[in-house]
């Protein structure tokens, strides 16, 4: 493929897709199943100026070189989440991506509002502690649960239980796709004060706890 250089603009055949920054931002509340589903659907569409796109399961798992059961598990998700759409259309599924409804410009505030700093992810959550509000954790509380995934507070604390359990699956010990597991939403917003609600969990283990067919 010819490489574009700096210097010379964007070509008039440019294969270029944007992507908004308010996914950029939330790209570490993905599974790794996720970001390959999501981002083959996003090129898929978005990338040839389509409105959507009919796309198989077989089709999907060409392009991420993911098992079937990965892909339907991603799907799933992203769709509960908002973040794609299907519709099906003449008996096969249309999908597209849905970042467009969900622009940064009408993102929530961010919490906390300035940057956390740190070199470790135990670093972030001790500085994490000394900076979160009663206003915060009330925010917190009352947001969409989407849009809490996807806060900075959230990223911290769900890096510092993956890290303070050695980074495995409390259930199976894999190291792959891990997820964090509320066992309780009666401290949403004080998770950093109830790390005992929280249990870290392979993509397999999660869906298991949840009854989810894998």
């Amino acid at each position: 493929m010819r490489r574009c250089e700096v210097n010379e603009g964007i070509p008039k055949q440019a294969r270029w897709t944007k992507v908004p920054n308010c996914i950029l931002d939330s790209l570490d509340t993905f599974s790794g199943s996720e970001i390959k589903v999501y981002l083959a659907i996003t090129r898929s569409v978005v990338g040839y100026h389509r409105k959507n796109r009919r796309m198989t399961i077989t089709y999907l798992m060409k392009l991420t070189g993911l098992s079937k059961p990965s892909v339907v598990a991603a799907i799933s998700n992203l769709t509960r989440r908002g973040l794609i759409a299907r519709e099906k259309q003449h008996g096969a599924f249309y999908y597209w991506p849905t970042y467009w409804e969900n622009t940064t410009s009408n993102r929530r505030t961010e919490i906390p509002r300035r940057k956390v700093k740190g070199k470790s992810p135990e670093e972030r959550f001790s500085n994490l502690c000394d900076m979160l509000t009663d206003d915060d954790i009330r925010k917190l509380s009352r947001m969409s649960y989407d849009d809490f995934l996807s806060t900075q507070y959230w990223s911290i604390v769900r890096d510092y239980k993956i890290d303070a359990t050695g980074g495995r699956c409390q259930k199976c010990g894999s190291e792959n796709s891990l997820h964090i597991h509320h066992l309780t939403y009666a401290h949403r917003g004080e998770e950093f004060r109830h790390l005992d609600d929280l249990m870290v969990l392979c993509e397999k283990c999660h869906r298991d706890v949840h009854g989810l067919e894998y």
